[in-house]
């Protein structure tokens, strides 16, 4: 991958026979950078069951897993290192995966294994169950049985909880008694030669189980059963040879954590020692090793002053009451501690280390008055500090005094709020870690004296944030055209922050990309700086940048593309379309055709009629803006065309009445190939006709079907239909004319005369004449007589009505005079009334 995280699609893909490159400086194939690449190998590999010791040598990180089980971890940056983890195999197949990255600089991958055979010291069986059941997934070589792993795991592929192991070896011993020691939590088993002798197979909190075995000179089996349910996980397994010791029972280890088997056991007359830059003893180093010291002795009752002078740590017992508690790496000084004793026996432990350097240990005690009243230690722990995020404060106490005793105990709470005191430390001086500024936190030093006496002082510590770090990687170079995968790096001492850092970039084209990887393409040559901007969470920032050099491609030629007709017929009209052409790097200038007939033609899109039947090659050559050419051809088969019958149109009247000429027209029909010789008609009544245009009468009502064959010139026909709707004539009924004759003027109580015989009926006669005149009064007949009551202007309405029931109506308006007034001469006027129907 031309990634350090494997993303996207790889740019190689090959056979690699082993796992076992030192590139150096150089790239790992054609197409891969030197630096900032990945790799992933996979295969299936048949192992005998057994134990299997995997190295990894890198330069920078890896991962390796088994069957999908990560048992190598290193995914950072790192100068060549090798990584080695051992693990169980069952018979079979087993599938091998290795993931890999460089940075920069030396490039190496290396991957290997052996089987594990043999054990010198134990031969350790891990269990991921915590009954020993099933095969172990993971048997190795363990130098002793002396573990304390805490909530994690003790390797790769066994969980920190639930988990089992079996230790086994054989050991020589010389005949004695001897008291096994083994400090569990949570169940174990212990056998010698077979024989149990320790049977505490159950969960419970760490707690030290012995037994006293009287051992025959020689080699004895020696197997051990561990097992861890939940929380921390410790087994530390230990035997000594019971023996008298008449004064001090000396005991030295090659460790300054009394850990593990002594190397010499012996009896020490006194502790006065001043070992210089020497050993203690033989098979005891002149550094690095601690001493444990017992006795019982006869006390008188009293107060005691213990004294102890020292270089470097050490710890007093008096009948398991810690007196004197100084572990720490120290110059040589004197230490005491006063102490009520009841008479008689009690027993006495002095705990040495010594780191490098002088070795000196003298312990003394002397009877003395009793003590007067104690006086509280002072801590002293100086302040107020500054510090930056991420960065551990050391902070020394040991100038803490006690005016009357010594301080045997040291307390410090990291983040006091003045009440309560949470121990996160005990030990004088402390490495304080402050993961996230800009904050203040009060630091909190509790001492406690011999009498149990204590006092509590603080310092205030300012921590400060710190501005992240960036690198942009690079330099980088690419093609024109190319995307190129920019690696950035932020780093902020602050793991607070560091989760949380934004990433931003400027490509120095204008464009800008987020997150610690982005990608860009460049759409011009030259060179260009990409700067990387890093922010934490609290606003601070950091830039970092790097040189990109774009270089131009070479040319590349373009690409001829032919879209069109394939086939066809003489005299037709083709097109072809060579729009589809590319170039990826520039232009097409010209398109250039050649038809395989012998003509040519140009331009992106163009036309062409064959006028012979064959099959013919058409080629498109396409040039682009550098004098490079493409070409692309089609096969194209042109036919005879094959005669196409015309088609028939009617047009015309599509309804009509009985005896009407209605108008046909055949004009509008076509052939496309030829023309038309004939028209023959049917008009649906058992008529006929011919020719383009013709017409018809037809004698009776009802729906017919035309139909119009045509016949072209080489005798193919075509038929169309036309359908027409023919109906009998509409007869019309006209309403009667009324009119009224007749005086308009007239005197009350003299008769007026109205007469409607002038009324006519122009298709019937009239039946009724029917007569209002307006005073409420009514009357009937061609001619009346009405005599009026009282003066005023009246209208007259006459209806007249016809056989057909057609009616029709005139008004005339009277105006009647009281008798004697001056009227107007009557007037024989006619008034002609509307039909109604």
């Amino acid at each position: 991958y031309n990634n350090p995280n494997m993303s996207g699609d790889p740019v190689v893909i090959r056979n690699d026979s082993s796992i076992n490159f030192n590139w150096g400086t150089g790239a790992p194939a054609a197409g891969i950078g030197p630096d900032n690449f990945s790799v992933r190998w996979s295969r299936t590999i048949n192992f005998a069951a057994g134990t299997y010791r995997f190295k990894a040598t890198v330069d920078d990180g890896v991962l390796l897993w088994l069957d999908d089980k990560l048992i190598i971890d290193q995914w950072h940056d790192s100068s060549t290192t090798t990584y080695a983890a051992d693990i169980y195999l069952t018979d079979g197949l087993h599938t091998v995966k290795m993931a890999y990255y460089e940075r920069g600089s030396d490039a190496v991958a290396q991957l290997t294994w052996e089987s594990i055979t043999n054990y010198p010291d134990w031969k350790g069986e891990y269990y991921n169950n915590a009954g020993l059941s099933g095969s172990p997934v993971l048997v190795r070589n363990d130098s002793s049985v002396n573990f304390n792993w805490g909530s994690s795991a003790p390797a790769a592929g066994v969980p920190a909880d639930n988990f089992s192991v079996r230790w086994s070896r054989k050991a020589s011993f010389s005949a004695g008694t001897y008291r096994f020691n083994v400090t569990v939590d949570d169940g174990v088993r212990l056998w010698i030669d077979g024989r149990l002798v320790i049977d505490q197979w159950r969960e419970t909190a760490p707690t030290t189980y012995s037994v006293d075995v009287n051992m025959a000179e020689g080699s004895h089996d020696l197997k051990v059963e561990y097992f861890d349910r939940w929380y921390d996980a410790q087994i530390q397994l230990s035997w000594n040879r019971v023996d008298s010791y008449p004064d001090w029972k000396a005991e030295y280890f090659n460790n300054r954590k009394l850990q593990g088997s002594p190397v010499l056991v012996r009896n020490d007359k006194k502790i006065d020692f001043d070992w210089g830059k020497g050993s203690p003893g033989g098979g005891v180093d002149s550094d690095d090793f601690s001493a444990r010291w017992t006795r019982k002795v006869d006390f008188d009752g009293g107060t005691y002053l213990f004294k102890v002078k020292v270089d470097n740590g050490v710890r007093l017992w008096l009948d398991d009451k810690l007196l004197i508690d100084s572990w720490q790496n120290d110059d040589y000084r004197q230490l005491e501690a006063r102490q009520k004793v009841s008479d008689g026996k009690h027993r006495v432990e002095v705990e040495y280390f010594e780191r490098s350097g002088d070795a000196k240990i003298k312990v003394s005690w002397d009877e003395v008055d009793d003590e007067p009243a104690n006086q509280a230690p002072q801590p002293v722990l100086n302040g107020p500090y500054t510090v930056n995020e991420g960065s551990p404060l050391t902070i020394d106490g040991r100038n803490s005094y006690d005016p009357d005793g010594n301080i045997i105990r040291y307390e410090w709470d990291f983040d006091y709020d003045g009440s309560n005191f949470n121990i996160d430390a005990s030990t004088p001086t402390v490495s304080i870690p402050f993961p996230d500024g800009p904050t203040t936190k009060v630091v909190a030093l509790r001492v406690t004296d011999n009498n149990n006496a204590s006092r509590i002082a603080t310092a205030n510590v300012t921590v400060q944030n710190v501005a992240p770090t960036a690198n942009a990687g690079g330099p980088y170079s690419i093609k024109l055209g190319d995307i190129i995968g920019f690696v950035g790096r932020g780093t902020d001492a602050s793991q607070v922050d560091q989760a949380s850092l934004n990433y931003r970039w400027d490509f120095g084209d204008g464009s800008q990309g987020q997150g610690p990887s982005a990608s860009h393409s460049y759409a011009t040559a030259g060179t260009y700086t990409v700067q990387l901007t890093v922010t934490d969470k609290d606003g601070a920032q950091a830039s970092s940048s790097a040189i990109v050099t774009v270089i131009p491609a070479a040319n590349q030629a373009p690409n001829a593309v032919i879209t069109g007709n394939t086939n066809g017929t003489t005299g037709q009209t083709l097109n072809f379309d060579g729009s589809g052409s590319t170039d990826s790097d520039g232009t097409i200038v010209s398109f250039n055709w050649n038809f395989g007939d012998g003509t040519t033609g140009n331009g992106a899109k163009v036309s062409h009629v064959y006028n012979n039947a064959g099959s013919y090659k058409v080629t498109l050559t396409v040039t682009d803006n550098g004098s490079l050419t493409h070409s692309a051809t089609i096969d194209v088969q042109i036919d005879a065309p094959t005669p196409v019958p015309p088609q028939a149109i009617i047009t015309g009247a599509t309804g009509g009445l009985v005896g009407e000429s209605l108008q046909f027209s055949g004009g509008n029909s076509t052939d496309s190939d030829g023309s038309i010789v004939s028209y023959a008609w049917d008009f649906g009544d058992g008529a006929t006709d011919s020719g383009a245009d013709v017409s018809h009468s037809y004698s009776a009502s009802g729906s017919y079907t035309v139909k119009l064959t045509v016949t072209d010139n080489t005798n193919l026909t075509n038929t169309a239909t036309h359908q027409v709707q023919i109906d009998e004539p509409i007869q019309i009924q006209i309403p009667p004319e009324a009119i009224i004759s007749g005086a308009s003027t007239g005197v009350v109580g003299q008769p007026v005369v109205f007469d409607a015989s002038s009324s006519t009926d122009t298709d019937g006669t009239i039946v009724s004449y029917e007569w209002d005149y307006g005073d409420a009064t009514t009357a009937v007949g061609a001619q009346t007589v009405h005599n009026y009551q009282t003066a005023g202007s009246y209208t007259v309405t006459l209806t007249v009505t016809d056989d057909q029931s057609l009616s029709n109506s005139a008004v005339q308006v009277v105006t009647i005079s009281d008798s004697g007034a001056n009227n107007a001469p009557e007037s024989n006027e006619r008034v002609i009334g509307e039909g109604v129907n």
